[in-house]
Formats: C-alpha cells, sequence, structure tokens
C-alpha cells in the first residue's frame, strides 16, 4: 500500500536480482480512491498465485491517514525498518521431521527469503522456484502441501538427490 500510495525509489533486491528504478506515487484520493487500490493490489497478489485474502480497503484507508504527509518515495531499507509484517513465507514456519529417521529442519524467514537449516547448526536461504516449492541449489528441494484455496500447510516433501522424502511439522 505504502509503494502504491507514495511510490519507490531502487536499488530492490528481487529474487536474486538487483533493480534501480523509480515508481512514481499513485496518491490521488480521486483517482485511486481506497476501493481501487485495494483491487488492485488484490489483483496483483493473485496474479502471482497468492491465495492471501483480499486487501481491504479500510486497510488502505488506514496507512493513507498514517502516511498523509509523506512526500519522498520510499525505499527497500525504510519499508524494512517498519518491522515485521506478516508474510506469505511464515506459513512454512516451524520445525519440520523426516519419520522413521528422526532427522529435523527448521524452517523460518528471513526477511523476505525462506531460510531452511539445522536446529542449532548450518542452514541457508531458498530460492523460491515455483507454487510452494524452494530449492537449495542442486541438491536439494522442498515442496509444501496446501490443500486447493487454502492457506494451511498440511506437509511438505524434501526431494534430496531426486529421492523424496516426506516431512512433518513437529510439534515444539
Amino acid at each position: 500500500v505504502r509503494i502504491v500510495l507514495q511510490g519507490m525509489t531502487g536499488p530492490v533486491m528481487v529474487l536474486g536480482e538487483t533493480w534501480n528504478l523509480n515508481m512514481p506515487p499513485h496518491d490521488d484520493p480521486e483517482v485511486f480512491t481506497d476501493e481501487r487500490v485495494a483491487a488492485i493490489l488484490t489483483f496483483l497478489r493473485r496474479s502471482f498465485g497468492h491465495i492471501e485474502e483480499p486487501v481491504a480497503p479500510a486497510t488502505v484507508a488506514s496507512i493513507r491517514a498514517e502516511t498523509a504527509t509523506r512526500k519522498q518515495p520510499w525505499t527497500a531499507a525504510e519499508l524494512l525498518e517498519l518491522g515485521e509484517i506478516d508474510h506469505r513465507f511464515d506459513r512454512y514456519a516451524g520445525l519440520w521431521a523426516i519419520p522413521l529417521v528422526g532427522q529435523r529442519f527448521e524452517v523460518g524467514r528471513e526477511g523476505t527469503a525462506l531460510r531452511v537449516g539445522i536446529p542449532n547448526g548450518p542452514g541457508g536461504q531458498a530460492e523460491e522456484i515455483g507454487d510452494h516449492r524452494f530449492s537449495f541449489g542442486d541438491i536439494a528441494t522442498i515442496e509444501f502441501e496446501l490443500p486447493v484455496g487454502t492457506d494451511n500447510v498440511e506437509g511438505a516433501t524434501l526431494f534430496y538427490d531426486g529421492m523424496p522424502l516426506p516431512l512433518t511439522r513437529v510439534e515444539e
């Protein structure tokens, strides 16, 4: 919402690529009403396969009021400084295990990236390669299972060196 209303200036990192462009503000309340901004953002969100709830016009109105005096475009650093926000990767977070083997993996969000690692051990950021699918170089891929039309992760499969290994969420 902030980016649409006040614009954004680069650089910004997207999927490992740095972009250094400017997006102008779209803050004319007569043209870009709260309802229209909400509809545009919901359309964009869903165009990339995200199934989160629609952006509410009340959310746009609240942020518009909160940022009414801002005249310059946002930077990525400023947006990140606003603090933690809900992110679609949060649904994958938690402790996962390979049944019978007992190997555990911690999955969490690190900024706008998904991080997977061994509890109290090494780990790293995963590359998003598709809907609910992430890769770790040429070695492994993890695919999270979500029933169609829901936001609830019900399981996951780790593909290690081509071999599928089912993962279950472990209660902490």
